[in-house]
């Protein structure tokens, strides 16, 4: 069951996310409870400082870069533009639809006001 709903969720976040200018999946997203994606063109700390500041937690590059250059995103051979904008979003059994909703209006917010500079 838990399973199920994060793997609803995420097709939930994959439809609205991709509505967004510039945002690209990234990899193959076979796990049900974590997704990444690229705002190509906007580096991704600017964005996880971004939606922080608005109580969204997301995260930059892979989970297991720990602060460093993420080789799961180097493997990948991404484009300078596309790899500076990962940012990865792990849902749970009390993610939401409207969580989902709060992290792409946000994410369209801060494509459309702040510039890209990759």
């Amino acid at each position: 069951e838990t399973i199920r709903h994060m793997a609803e969720i995420k097709a939930y976040a994959i439809e609205r996310l991709t509505a967004i200018p510039d945002l690209v999946l990234v990899g193959d997203g076979q796990a049900p409870h974590v997704l990444a994606v690229s705002l190509v063109g906007w580096p991704s700390q600017n964005i996880v400082n971004d939606l922080s500041a608005q109580g969204i937690c997301v995260s930059a590059g892979s989970a297991c870069h720990q602060g460093k250059p993420s080789h799961v995103v180097a493997a990948l051979k991404l484009p300078k533009k596309v790899s500076g904008g990962v940012i990865r979003l792990s849902f749970g059994p009390e993610t939401t639809q409207a969580d989902i909703d709060q992290c792409a209006e946000a994410l369209r917010r801060h494509h459309d006001t702040r510039m890209p500079m990759l």
